[in-house]
């Protein structure tokens, strides 16, 4: 039975929550043609295929499972997630998430818990504000970013702008403003079966020798079943 709950878009490290029509669980599949986070490459210049699974209002709390795997040096990762949403008032709520980050070869895992602010400024303009602590660097890193959502029936359409601060973060690179990004995305929804894509991009702010920052635009498709 479909119930009202908070669906949240995940738009280059920011994540923009409205409420909609979904089902308890979802699961999906997507490639994106680069895999960039933090104003970073991770795969470099190759494709991210992966899977997710996600489920809502388990005692208040919603699951995540997300794998992707990458050509480059057989690259994988797998994410497993725990969080919780608070309403503050109508048009402002908070979120708290842990997850737990592990990765192919010699990277050591991770432990990272992240802490958002939403603000729906108008139903369909939202601002995000996200700091996330990584236990493995011990530094943290901010995303604040605003996104215009809206659509005529089955159709969404989002464009938005973030821009990226790290703290210690990448612990090798540069503090404070980046990266900026921006993007659309793309979703239709039909029953339980919905198809969204996304066109990106990236481009480095006040880059220093050393950085391995980029200037980059990448597209994503994914596909997703919800019962």
């Amino acid at each position: 039975m479909l119930k009202l709950v908070r669906f949240s878009v995940v738009l280059s490290s920011m994540t923009f929550s409205i409420l909609v029509d979904a089902s308890d669980v979802a699961i999906g599949v997507g490639i994106d043609s680069r895999y960039i986070s933090e104003g970073r490459d991770n795969t470099d210049k190759t494709a991210l295929k992966y899977m997710e699974v996600t489920t809502d209002d388990v005692a208040g709390f919603s699951l995540g499972l997300w794998h992707g795997r990458s050509n480059f040096e057989d690259y994988h990762e797998t994410n497993l997630s725990v969080s919780r949403e608070w309403g503050l008032t109508k048009w402002a709520s908070v979120g708290l998430d842990y997850t737990y980050l592990d990765f192919s070869g010699d990277e050591p895992s991770d432990h990272e818990v992240s802490l958002s602010w939403v603000v729906e400024i108008t139903t369909s303009l939202a601002l995000d504000v996200t700091s996330t602590y990584s236990e493995e660097s011990e530094g943290v890193y901010s995303t604040v970013g605003i996104a215009y959502i809206t659509g005529i029936k089955n159709f969404e359409f989002s464009p938005y702008a973030s821009i990226g601060i790290n703290n210690d973060y990448v612990a090798d690179e540069h503090n404070g403003a980046d990266h900026y990004a921006v993007g659309v995305e793309l979703s239709y929804s039909l029953e339980e079966f919905s198809v969204g894509g996304h066109i990106s991009a990236v481009a480095p702010i006040d880059e220093e020798p050393g950085d391995t920052l980029v200037e980059s635009t990448w597209l994503g498709l994914n596909v997703s079943y919800n019962f």
